[in-house]
């Protein structure tokens, strides 16, 4: 059971939540929570599963050895020790994990034939970011997302100005200019260095040019977000070839930000990237809205998405619509909860993410359209 810390899961852990299983699955899902509030209501959720469980024809030790690994998640000091505890907890038959919980909704409990994961697709993957400390002494490189910042400790990183100079075989260029006292005597020469503004201005661009190569040796497609002085920062974007540098930065020392600072900093840049692709994908979902490119219908859009049309879903994060879709009809045949019921939305969102299209978990009153979900098509 992976409760200590409760990770964000992978995209092979996300696969591996999304795929059909034999037999009936466990989803105990609990939104942000006092801890001793949270304690007592996930407790109450395994205790609802595991009457599900006997209604469905599982023995009564059964269901009892199947929530087992909940008795470790209330125990994880980590997760109850927040202000707010929010947590999933999956189960199968001898398969268990937990991962963070969904931000809106009321706490639920599913059991049935697929695992209530919908709040997990949202925006996946996940956009990856780094952030360059910058400074005229030493640079430094840190991988992570909003909350933590790892620095990167390879490929010629950290850098120091001093160590890509120290390579520098060139020596200071002088010029002597005589003067002979008057009446004879000696010649005194007088010498004048030619390392000025300019030769200082060619040094910091072989430093910034020496970072930007280790710093491409270390990321792919991260958003990288610069850090450090307005000058340092506009010298590092007129020279860096990376492509994938945002539009904003953090201002301050680069050698005096911690990276907890760093990571404070980033926190508003890394929401502007990871909400812009949800912003626009909605905007043009509201504009094409009544033609072919969309679908408002819920039944067409699960449809849609198992023939893997959908481009990008939107679904309410804090509301569920349970059903029973008909794949042989190719219809939504009931629209209600009782046996055999699924949340619909989940439905949709899995059918999305299984043919590689975008999930956005948005409010309900956000969604365009009659239902809570609707849908972009590919075609």
């Amino acid at each position: 059971m992976n409760s200590k810390g409760v990770l964000a899961p992978t995209r092979e852990q996300v696969d591996e939540l999304v795929r059909p299983r034999d037999g009936i699955v466990v989803s105990l899902l609990l939104p942000p929570a006092p801890p001793d509030e949270g304690r007592i209501t996930l407790r109450n959720l395994a205790r609802d599963a595991a009457a599900a469980l006997e209604v469905a024809g599982m023995r009564s030790a059964d269901a009892k050895t199947r929530l087992e690994p909940v008795d470790a998640v209330l125990e994880d000091h980590d997760l109850w020790a927040r202000p707010e505890a929010s947590v999933a907890v999956y189960l199968a038959d001898g398969w268990s994990t937990s991962v963070p919980g969904p931000r809106h909704g009321l706490p639920l409990s599913v059991v049935g034939a697929r695992f209530q994961v919908k709040h997990l697709l949202d925006g996946v993957p996940e956009p990856r970011f780094a952030v360059l400390a910058l400074s005229r002494k030493t640079s430094r490189l840190f991988t992570g997302d909003a909350t933590h910042f790892d620095e990167v400790e390879r490929a010629g990183l950290p850098m120091a100005m001093d160590e890509v100079l120290r390579y520098d075989d060139r020596e200071p260029q002088l010029q002597s200019h005589g003067s002979a006292r008057r009446g004879g005597g000696t010649v005194v020469a007088s010498f004048h260095g030619q390392g000025g503004r300019r030769e200082q201005g060619e040094d910091l661009l072989r430093y910034l040019r020496a970072v930007s190569t280790a710093v491409e040796t270390v990321l792919t497609d991260e958003c990288l977000i610069p850090a450090g002085t307005e000058e340092l920062v506009a010298a590092f974007r007129r020279m860096t070839s990376y492509a994938h540098v945002a539009a904003g930065e953090i201002a301050g020392s680069g050698e005096r930000l911690s990276a907890v600072e760093l990571a404070a900093g980033a926190r508003p840049l890394i929401e502007e990237a990871v909400t812009a692709p949800r912003t626009a994908a909605l905007a043009r979902l509201v504009e094409v809205s009544g033609t072919d490119a969309a679908a408002l219908d819920l039944g067409a859009l699960v449809t849609a998405a198992m023939d893997g049309r959908v481009e990008t879903t939107f679904v309410a994060g804090d509301a569920e619509v349970w059903g029973r879709y008909d794949g042989a009809e190719r219809r939504i045949v009931e629209v209600a909860a009782g046996e055999g019921a699924e949340d619909l939305l989940n439905l949709a969102a899995i059918e999305t993410w299984r043919h590689g299209g975008e999930v956005f978990v948005i409010p309900g009153a956000d969604v365009p359209g009659p239902w809570p979900a609707a849908a972009l098509l590919r075609y």
